[in-house]
């Protein structure tokens, strides 16, 4: 009798290039997303560095405005302030278009006395603590997908 032994070849398919393929497609995903979360951040330090001029003000309006999108199936809330001040012996009603967070828009109230930066050529542009907030959300997401970009690439990289 003749014995048969079949013949067994191993392939490694984490090498065959498609597992870094898809490593570098996510990374490309994520990078993209840590730019523009860098990018709004930027836009938010510019507004901060042109608003030299500190102000009190009265909180005229805390607009609240609820956005929900069907397709990933979530719901948030953005929050920004309109402020009442004097400057150049003017009443200027001035805001800032950068939404920040619910813990921060609890902080203060309409009618509230409070200290906000202004920009002196456009006395209108304020740099507040919705901002501020703003900033950090933007800058701190941005980091955390560049490093989760980096370490998905790696990841597929070595497996």
């Amino acid at each position: 009798m003749v014995e048969y032994t079949p013949e067994v070849t191993y392939y490694n398919a984490s090498r065959s290039g498609s597992g870094i393929k898809y490593g570098i497609i996510v990374f490309v995903i994520l990078m993209a997303w840590a730019v523009y979360f860098c990018y709004r951040a930027y836009k938010i330090y510019l507004i901060k560095k042109a608003c030299t001029t500190e102000v009190f003000a009265t909180v005229a309006k805390i607009n609240n405005s609820s956005h929900a999108n069907d397709f990933v199936r979530y719901k948030y809330r953005r929050y920004t302030a309109i402020y009442r001040y004097e400057y150049n012996n003017q009443t200027v009603t001035g805001s800032n278009n950068c939404y920040g967070s619910m813990k921060t828009a609890k902080k203060i109230q309409e009618g509230d006395y409070v200290l906000v930066d202004i920009d002196p050529r456009n006395p209108a542009l304020v740099y507040d603590d919705l901002a501020q907030s703003a900033f950090r959300f933007f800058l701190f997401t941005g980091i955390e997908c560049t490093v989760l970009a980096f370490v998905t690439l790696i990841t597929f990289w070595l497996t």
